[in-house]
């Protein structure tokens, strides 16, 4: 098993696309939270106003965020954490949707607010793809 594996990275609104050479627990990680992405944007798609966005939250601080930039090629560094700074505003940014969203009435703003949600989570998906 390799030590080290690549991963795209890429962030449409961020403009930032490259490829880095990450630790495997590096990688898994990400894979981790975008599988949990995934299972929220379920959740969302499905019309219920009460998904579990603290879960996630706490994941993507205590895994995500807390990553170094140990193992990754020094001249790649600054793009690394570009994406991570911009994961971190996206994944603020989504609290500040699924508030809204909980807090809707009108079925029309309540379906404008879970679209908005589904774009946040495609986005932040494709920050890690393998």
């Amino acid at each position: 098993m390799s030590f080290y594996q690549y991963i795209q990275i890429s962030l449409d609104s961020g403009k930032i696309m490259t490829t880095l050479m990450l630790f495997n627990s590096h990688r898994q990680c990400y894979q981790e939270f975008k599988q949990a992405l995934e299972d929220l944007q379920v959740t969302v798609s499905s019309g219920q106003s009460d998904p579990d966005l603290a879960g996630i939250q706490r994941f993507f601080q205590e895994q995500v965020a807390s990553l170094t930039a140990e193992g990754i090629d020094p001249s790649l560094v600054s793009r690394w954490q570009s994406v991570q700074t911009e994961m971190h505003k996206q994944m603020r940014l989504l609290a500040v949707n699924l508030t809204f969203f909980q807090a809707s009435r009108q079925l029309y703003t309540r379906e404008q607010r879970q679209g908005q949600i589904v774009s946040r989570l495609r986005l932040l998906r494709g920050t890690g793809e393998m």
